[in-house]
């Protein structure tokens, strides 16, 4: 017991220690609880700013710790789990068209001193930018899952800016039942409830977070202003060539529930949740989300 005790103690210490900040450079994410218009946020970036932002990639948290517990493999191992979790998903077809090994051919021959988490970060997004016809002079992450991993994404990341979309919780739940992600307005609730207590407790954490908070509501009224806003203090600039027409945007072409995203931006789905809700219906969210809902201005 004593050898198993000091095996781990060693195992541990030396995972621990391999969690100093993973990616030094400029990222940017765009956070919330789903169905709140991060992926109308990512059109209307891509479109307009020098910026690159892939379909939802799920995996981020996933690969970093794949890369943390694997401190005592060989580099190009190490690479290769990476991005394994990213290419061995059911969703990569939307990230990609294309395998990732150009990126485990870059990555496996890096300098010692650029064989980190983030060097191999930094190749697969511009990969990705690259082969889905976008220039960029900015990446980022639209993956509001990445809630859920979000203490160990932002020590990873730790000069990365976070951008929290927040939206009234009935039209969200509404909104995600309607698209079959949750079974039902219970479930729906506590993963509003997840996503804005983790944002609340990671700016508690982090005092000095680089980060932005915008509803859902004003960015549907006024999609110009907020978008700008976004991108000023993101530090990017407008595009000079718009982009073309075989951008690969991936989940926006394949899934019903986000190709709204290609027409006219309205204002026609503020309040939807409350008119089909019944008074039940609302009383079981509001038991769910009640104290969040209050503390981000939503009258329930």
């Amino acid at each position: 017991m004593i050898a198993i005790s000091r095996h781990r103690k060693l195992r541990f210490s030396r995972l621990f220690k391999s969690r100093s900040p993973a990616f030094e450079g400029n990222f940017f994410f765009i956070l919330g609880s789903g169905r709140s218009g991060n992926t109308l946020v990512r059109k209307i970036l891509m479109d307009n700013y020098e910026v690159y932002i892939p379909a939802e990639t799920y995996k981020l948290a996933e690969a970093l710790d794949s890369f943390d517990r694997s401190y005592f493999l060989d580099w190009p191992d190490r690479v290769r789990l990476v991005l394994s979790s990213f290419e061995y998903q059911k969703e990569f077809s939307t990230i990609s068209r294309y395998g990732l090994f150009p990126v485990f051919q870059k990555c496996a021959v890096l300098p010692r001193e650029e064989r980190n988490f983030g060097k191999i970060i930094t190749c697969l997004w511009e990969y990705l930018a690259v082969n889905s016809g976008v220039s960029f002079t900015l990446f980022g992450d639209k993956t509001p899952y990445n809630m859920v991993s979000i203490n160990s994404i932002s020590r990873a990341f730790p000069k990365g800016k976070y951008l929290f979309i927040t939206r009234h919780p009935y039209d969200v739940c509404v909104s995600y039942v309607k698209m079959g992600r949750y079974a039902s307005l219970d479930d729906a609730a506590h993963r509003w409830t997840l996503a804005h207590h983790n944002w609340q407790r990671l700016l508690n954490r982090y005092p000095n977070l680089d980060h932005k908070l915008i509803s859902y509501e004003e960015l549907v009224r006024n999609p110009q202003e907020q978008t700008h806003g976004v991108a000023q203090w993101l530090g990017v600039d407008k595009r000079d060539i718009p982009l073309g027409a075989d951008v690969f945007w991936g989940d926006i072409d394949v899934y019903d529930h986000i190709s709204g995203v290609k027409s006219a931006i309205s204002e026609q789905s503020i309040g939807k949740g409350a008119c089909v809700l019944t008074h039940s219906e609302r009383n079981r969210i509001r038991a769910v989300v009640g104290k969040q809902a209050c503390e981000f201005g939503y009258d329930l």
